[in-house]
């Protein structure tokens, strides 16, 4: 049974205090005694004693190397890890142990230590303890999906302690190629955890403005459903984030309104921008792309909220058909007189009645 370098000092007849540990108490004892005391001791204890002076950092390294076996060592680094003593983690990588063979009902020793949402120094110790980083190691909840690596886990577990150190370590492949990066900075938007996400962004090598499958990270936490800003909130704090990027300002299909509401009170955003490519037929306003859903749809909260914003250039141009361009006026207007189902015709008034109430708007007579 292991015990505390001070218990085990104490126990060979040594009496100290533990703010008294260093020279003067080794000295007391010949190497054989001192040896004694070592076998008593824990991992924590001995990396703590190994950083006394030269002799006792001598002793430790001859006993762990010589006389722990692997049963041994695999106790000690599952009680390390669950202490999340990240010295002692520090102390086997320096002395060059491994971890990829520890089992623990199944998981890989790396693989529940992402559960437990240890301190960045215990994850980049263990990373280093690691034979290969790239390795599926951690298994999804969809069968179908297998095993995944360490990055997965740390964002399904919400770890952001373990998302730090491994976005930055340099041996862990998956970090180098952009679109990885990018697929992560969108998993942990989609996990709704700030602390996640500073991580990444924190750690300098996510663009939080780079578009993967034709979404940018804030059009991404636009879209996640429910009314919970905390993650919106934090990206727009960012000064570097491009509040137009991809479709923006246009609503993502089924956006919360209140998210949508607060994403346009960032005063970077242009409310009349044209969203596409410019010239292209698909070219519209934030306008025309909610006048578009609420007909579709029969849903017009995002079309009141941006109509209700004094900054909408209610005459100006709201959608691209072919090479003409047309006003939101116009664009109702030509609806009205197609033969569309009735719903739809009632809902063409209600929104022309709105637009007939905004401030900037003077009726042609």
């Amino acid at each position: 049974m292991t015990v505390t370098a001070v218990g085990a000092l104490n126990a060979h007849g040594s009496s100290f205090k533990q703010s008294t540990l260093g020279n003067d108490s080794f000295s007391k004892l010949n190497d054989d005694a001192l040896y004694a005391v070592f076998e008593r001791c824990d991992l924590s204890a001995l990396t703590a004693l190994s950083q006394v002076n030269q002799r006792a950092r001598t002793q430790v390294f001859h006993l762990v190397k010589n006389r722990w076996r692997d049963e041994t060592w695999k106790t000690q680094l599952i009680n390390a890890v669950f202490a999340d003593d990240s010295k002692a983690l520090h102390f086997a990588q320096r002395i060059g142990k491994k971890i990829d063979d520890i089992d623990i009902e199944g998981e890989t020793l790396m693989s529940k230590a992402l559960t437990l949402n240890l301190r960045k120094a215990s994850y980049v110790a263990l990373l280093g303890m690691m034979r290969d980083v790239d390795a599926p190691i951690v298994r999804a909840p969809d069968k179908a999906r297998g095993m995944s690596g360490v990055m997965y886990g740390a964002i399904r577990f919400r770890s952001p302690g373990a998302i730090a150190a491994i976005a930055e370590c340099k041996n862990y492949r998956q970090m180098q190629h952009p679109m990885f990066r990018a697929c992560y900075l969108h998993d942990v938007v989609r996990s709704g955890s700030v602390a996640c996400l500073k991580a990444l962004i924190e750690s300098g090598r996510f663009d939080v403005n780079r578009i993967y499958r034709g979404q940018s990270v804030l059009r991404c936490a636009l879209s996640q459903p429910g009314p919970n800003l905390t993650v919106l909130q934090y990206l727009l704090s960012l000064q570097d984030i491009d509040v137009h990027v991809g479709d923006l300002p246009a609503a993502p299909q089924g956006v919360d309104p209140e998210k949508y509401r607060f994403y346009l009170t960032d005063p970077r955003v242009d409310i009349n921008r044209v969203c596409g490519a410019s010239g292209h037929p698909s070219e519209h306003t934030a306008l025309g792309a909610a006048i578009r859903y609420a007909l579709l749809y029969n849903e017009h909260s995002i079309f009141d909220i941006i109509v209700s914003d004094a900054r909408l250039d209610v005459r100006g141009r709201c959608v691209r058909f072919g090479d003409i361009y047309l006003s939101a006026e116009a664009m109702l207007e030509q609806i009205s007189l197609s033969a569309y189902p009735t719903e739809m015709q009632k809902m063409v008034v209600y929104l022309q009645r709105r637009l007939d109430a905004h401030p900037g708007y003077q009726k042609q007579k």
